[in-house]
């Protein structure tokens, strides 16, 4: 799943402050899942 997001994230700069918040809300999202999981 990571290896996805990294994949689709590098084909697409974050050129736009909305792409670089969206980007970080998806990686904290999924962080705090995989901390409620472990």
């Amino acid at each position: 799943m990571t290896g996805g997001l990294r994949r689709r994230w590098a084909s697409k700069p974050l050129n736009t402050f909305t792409e670089a918040i969206d980007a970080f809300r998806t990686a904290m999202s999924y962080r705090f899942f995989e901390w409620l999981t472990e």
